[in-house]
């Protein structure tokens, strides 16, 4: 009976350090600097939204496309995020990761909060997509982000 008792213990234990493991290696992966691939982002948009921008005037769409194009993100060790836009403009804020670490949370200085599932992550992809009652008004609900550096 002891035996079992001790495997089971040894069981739970282990399974606690995995998923702490995974919680570490998430996070690991997630910090750093990460700059939007605008081609990507794009390609991966509906076609119905893709129909919408290119039916807009040129001036429009340059203007998007030009504030979506070299945006980059940057996860700090802290939890904190600087998103810095194509124009040089800084947004902070927080972030955090669900217990599963399949949901980022992304919260602005004035407490608007944004839930991306984690589509994809690994060293050098990173593909969030908006939570749904969020994304229907989206521009871009589902964005690729490629690691710039570390």
């Amino acid at each position: 009976m002891k035996t079992i008792q001790t495997l089971a213990l040894l069981f739970v234990l282990s399974i606690t350090s995995i998923q702490n493991l995974t919680a570490q290696t998430v996070e690991a992966q997630l910090t750093g600097n990460w700059k939007l691939d605008y081609t990507a982002t794009y390609n991966h948009t509906s076609t119905a939204m893709r129909a919408k921008l290119d039916a807009l005037p040129l001036e429009t769409r340059s203007n998007i496309t030009s504030a979506y194009r070299n945006r980059t993100m940057t996860f700090k060790t802290d939890n904190s995020f600087v998103m810095t836009l194509a124009d040089g403009r800084k947004v902070t804020g927080s972030w955090a990761l669900d217990q599963a670490n399949s949901l980022l949370e992304v919260t602005t200085p004035n407490g608007k909060v944004f839930n991306y599932k984690i589509n994809s992550l690994d060293s050098a992809l990173l593909v969030i997509v908006l939570e749904a009652q969020k994304s229907a008004n989206a521009l871009f609900p589902e964005m690729h982000f490629t690691k710039i550096q570390n």
